[in-house]
């Protein structure tokens, strides 16, 4: 029998089409959906506090180019500044994030805006959120019959081409895991977007290409190529036991690549590493076992003038765009700048 046509979708066409709103743990532990905001609120450093707790909306700017612009505009170093999770550039999004030490009360952007929120002990660390809430608009001639619903209640959880960048960019995380530094920065310097990056990095360590890439102010990148290659493998791995029928239901989890001896042989048929990997590499392994099914959470789908207006939640980690591909073929028209 052959696979069902999905129906054609057009996303991210503006911002407001794409709407993510962190599900964050407050200091009580209680889950709450953070507030998206257009005014910037900052009462101004609590000495009572080495860290506090600011709710950040952006608009057409990616997370981790986001948090160093706030680092600049707060006027404190960039590694200071910590989420729970990426958000998408492509759409308004509002999430946690929390700043070490005093910080300048003055802060204005036209793309994003903090509103203080309290004081804690600690940083925020990844993954510690509860999910994210979306709101999504899919411009599509589809009718209700046309969707089946139930696909979203179970799917398979790859990392979606947020995580996995441009084609082919998933090599330099194996090339920087097996020490080919230098084949690792021509790939960076031939991106598109990793280019800038790795050469300010070089003004700021004084060095070589390598000392660039093991520069304080390119950890957060340098940890993305690594995970980057860890989601492909993982992708591979979770396709090959969905199709083999070895996966038994959404408790299932599969282990990241990592360097113990039963997972490095679970994945040896897609990548046979050598016996020495780089130390800095192994640091910025991702150890954690992902889930392999997923499911989108109090989905709610509404029809009008040709537009699907998508409400649901998902747990850290999971990709909308996958869940939405789930329902459509999706094809995304960002609006240019």
């Amino acid at each position: 029998m052959s696979k069902k046509v999905l129906p054609a979708g057009i996303l991210k066409a503006v911002p407001a089409d794409f709407i993510v709103q962190e599900i964050a743990r407050g200091r009580n532990g209680n889950p709450f959906i953070t507030e998206l905001s257009l005014e910037s609120i900052i009462e101004g450093y609590d000495s009572r506090f080495p860290v506090t707790v600011f709710c950040m909306s952006k608009v057409r700017w990616e997370t981790k180019r986001a948090l160093r612009e706030v680092a600049r505009l707060l006027g404190v170093p960039q590694q200071n500044v910590c989420c729970q999770g990426l958000k998408d550039k492509h759409g308004y999004t509002s999430q946690l994030i929390s700043v070490r030490g005093p910080f300048r009360e003055g802060f204005w952007h036209k793309d994003i805006a903090l509103e203080q929120l309290y004081g804690q002990w600690d940083d925020l660390q990844r993954g510690k959120n509860w999910g994210n809430q979306f709101t999504i608009n899919i411009r599509s001639d589809a009718t209700a019959t046309d969707l089946n619903l139930e696909a979203v209640e179970e799917f398979l959880n790859v990392f979606g081409s947020q995580r996995l960048g441009e084609p082919g960019s998933h090599e330099i995380g194996r090339l920087l895991l097996e020490g080919q530094f230098d084949e690792a920065v021509r790939m960076l310097l031939d991106g598109r977007m990793s280019a800038k990056d790795l050469i300010e990095a070089r003004k700021a360590s004084g060095g070589s290409w390598v000392d660039a890439l093991l520069h304080s102010s390119y950890r957060h990148y340098f940890r993305f190529e690594v995970g980057k290659w860890q989601s492909y493998l993982w992708n591979q791995l979770a396709q090959e036991e969905l199709a083999a029928g070895k996966v038994a239901g959404q408790d299932q989890r599969l282990p990241m690549w990592q360097p113990d001896a039963a997972v490095v042989e679970r994945y040896r048929h897609l990548w046979n590493p050598p016996d020495k990997l780089h130390p800095e590499a192994m640091q910025e392994l991702d150890r954690q076992r992902r889930p392999v099914l997923a499911r989108a959470e109090n989905f709610q789908a509404k029809h009008r003038n040709g537009v699907w207006r998508l409400s649901f939640a998902l747990r850290p980690s999971v990709y909308a765009t996958v869940a939405l591909s789930q329902l459509f073929q999706l094809e995304e028209k960002h609006e240019h700048r």
